[in-house]
């Protein structure tokens, strides 16, 4: 095969993996969109149910948003908690506020998921000052970020721009900068989120190691929150009265919602 017959057969292969790739990237687009479009019309159905009071029906297909589509809005999270507060369900209730809480911090929400907390004596919803200050941060996430990042900037270009001139910092410049620099990583740690989940059945083993053959710790029953600490096989370990246990993944409802 001469050196032409060779480029030309390359380009012909070339040109027909781009065409079987765009043509997979086309079918790829229309099925999502396809998909959108379906998922809107459900939404737009469950809500027309709840404006009637149809809770049922509109539970029905929030449920399948949910659950099959992998989808939800935060209005959809807060009806759902709404509908199965309704049914006597607070476990679930407590899941789809806890949902809306991670993804869109609100107060009244957390005031909400404590009042239902303390009347059925569950735990984990006890509100806190770092809790309080996670979710200021969170409401104002983008302001704040964008604050600390420019103060950051103007400081090393403040310290960058003396050294070129060679004039010496003052100390007093220099703490003021560690402390902010200092500040900078508080707020960042702060928001670091450990992930947490609601026990989703009644009489739910607590063991003492990732094993079934383990010892029993205690059993309790549904809606307590918990914080997830490991993902072991088919186990988390968890913190239960400050103590670390194992339960099964099964009898847990993940915050955030695993896909």
């Amino acid at each position: 095969m001469c050196k032409g017959q060779y480029i030309f057969f390359n380009i012909q292969i070339f040109m027909r993996f781009f065409f079987i790739f765009f043509f997979i990237l086309l079918f790829c687009f229309f099925y999502f969109q396809l998909k959108s479009e379906n998922v809107f019309a459900l939404k737009e159905q469950a809500e027309t149910f709840f404006k009637r009071k149809e809770y049922t029906k509109c539970l029905q297909i929030y449920e399948k948003i949910f659950y099959q589509e992998k989808r939800a809005t935060p209005q959809m999270l807060l009806q759902t908690a709404f509908i199965y507060e309704g049914l006597g369900e607070y476990t679930r209730s407590l899941y789809f506020l806890s949902l809306y809480y991670y993804y869109l911090p609100d107060a009244e929400v957390l005031i909400q998921m404590g009042t239902l907390a303390e009347r059925y004596k569950l735990k984990g919803y006890e509100r806190s000052d770092t809790e309080a200050m996670q979710t200021l941060y969170q409401q104002y996430y983008f302001f704040i970020t964008f604050f600390l990042i420019s103060v950051s900037i103007y400081g090393f270009i403040y310290f960058i721009l003396r050294e070129i001139k060679k004039k010496p910092v003052p100390i007093p410049r220099k703490i003021a900068f560690l402390i902010g620099l200092g500040l900078i990583w508080w707020f960042f740690s702060l928001y670091s989120y450990q992930k947490q989940g609601i026990i989703s059945a009644d009489n739910t083993f607590l063991m003492s190691a990732p094993s079934a053959g383990s010892e029993l710790v205690t059993a309790i029953n549904k809606g307590h929150k918990i914080i997830i600490k490991k993902n072991i096989d088919i186990w988390y370990q968890i913190e239960w009265n400050g103590q670390n246990v194992y339960v099964r993944k099964t009898q847990i409802l993940d915050i955030p919602f695993e896909k």
